[in-house]
């Protein structure tokens, strides 16, 4: 295990993909997205925290901070 790297939250990070990925903290959610003509709920919610990859959703400024908008699609994991 000496090439991996175990994070605050108990993930264990190859070597090869530290830097890959990045944690927020979820700020809001929308309504959850149609599929098949239904509402599916949102996995996710507010005070959350997801990983996922450095180059994902859409860069915002929010107060003076850095946010990014995204999918529920583009979180690679989501710890509660």
């Amino acid at each position: 295990m000496d090439d991996e790297e175990e994070t605050h939250h108990g993930l264990l990070l190859p070597e090869a993909e530290r830097g890959m990925f990045r944690t927020g903290t979820v700020l809001a959610v929308g309504p959850g997205r149609i599929f098949g003509g239904e509402r599916c709920a949102v996995q996710c919610g507010e005070g959350d925290t997801v990983v996922f990859p450095r180059n994902v959703g859409q860069p915002i400024q929010l107060n003076g901070t850095e946010a990014r908008v995204m999918t529920e699609n583009e979180i690679t994991a989501l710890l509660k």
